[in-house]
């Protein structure tokens, strides 16, 4: 905050000033406030949420009988993203 005028000036509107300073500061205090228990809330309602899920679950998830070769995705993967010093083959 800065103020500027007269020494007369200061004297009238100083207590004006300070007051609508401290006011605005109050009420964004009072936001701040209001924000995080908004906040605090949806945390504790997604947990609670994620909570009656999980014991809602009651068969766990059966994985594929049939084997998967992941090996050589992978490896193709990795052939595919060389990194900066890597030199690709020639493969002409």
């Amino acid at each position: 905050m800065s103020l500027t005028g007269t020494p007369e000036q200061l004297d009238r509107e100083l207590a004006q000033q300070l007051k609508a300073f401290v006011d605005s500061h109050q009420t964004l205090q009072r936001s701040v406030d209001e924000a995080k228990q908004q906040i605090s809330e949806a945390v504790r309602a997604i947990e609670e949420r994620d909570k009656a899920r999980s014991k809602s679950k009651t068969a766990p998830t059966k994985p594929d009988d049939k084997p998967s070769d992941h090996k050589g995705e992978e490896a193709k993967a990795d052939a595919d993203n060389l990194s900066l010093f890597d030199r690709k083959a020639a493969t002409d």
